[in-house]
């Protein structure tokens, strides 16, 4: 059994946070900006963020299907139940924030294209829902954030204080090679 994730599972994995991250910044960034000329680029990034974290999520969701995991770093039961329910959280908000501001997106009335190509409304525009999806979109994203800085600081207590290795599945280095 492999003791680490696959070069492609990695790969999405540390696209996925960089991605994260790019679009929570943009994100704060569009919310302080003035209303210039600049203003639709950064929207324009953050959708486009946006949109490719929901792909980049189904494809590592697929991928672990197909894929067999590496072995489980021995932990106590509490931590072990802890790191599976925070994963799960991880993956349903990295899907529901941005599913969410495609959301906010309809109900404003916009439209937007990904690469010239134009993409579906999926939802009709709604004023009177308008600034509920807005705060669901925001309070779901700073959620989401809470849980990535979580999951660092556990892969860091674990990296330096339990010096289990566990940060070396997620590596493309080796325990041997500190």
């Amino acid at each position: 059994m492999p003791t680490r994730f696959d070069a492609f599972s990695r790969t999405l994995h540390w696209l996925m946070a960089g991605l994260i991250f790019f679009v929570f910044a943009v994100g704060l960034i569009q919310e302080w900006m003035p209303r210039n000329d600049t203003r639709p680029v950064v929207i324009a990034l953050h959708l486009f963020g946006g949109t490719a974290l929901i792909g980049l999520v189904a494809l590592r969701i697929f991928w672990a299907f197909l894929r067999k995991a590496p072995a489980e770093v021995a932990m106590p039961r509490w931590m072990a139940l802890s790191s599976k329910a925070a994963h799960l959280l991880l993956y349903g908000f990295m899907l529901a924030v941005p599913l969410i501001g495609v959301w906010l997106y309809g109900v404003r009335g916009r439209s937007y294209s990904l690469f010239g190509v134009p993409m579906p409304m999926l939802f009709e525009k709604n004023d009177s829902i308008r600034r509920m999806v807005g705060e669901v979109h925001e309070v779901t994203a700073y959620l989401m954030m809470t849980l990535v800085i979580l999951h660092i600081g556990a892969a860091l207590y674990h990296h330096i204080i339990l010096k289990d290795g566990l940060l070396f599945r997620m590596s493309g280095r080796t325990p041997s090679q500190r």
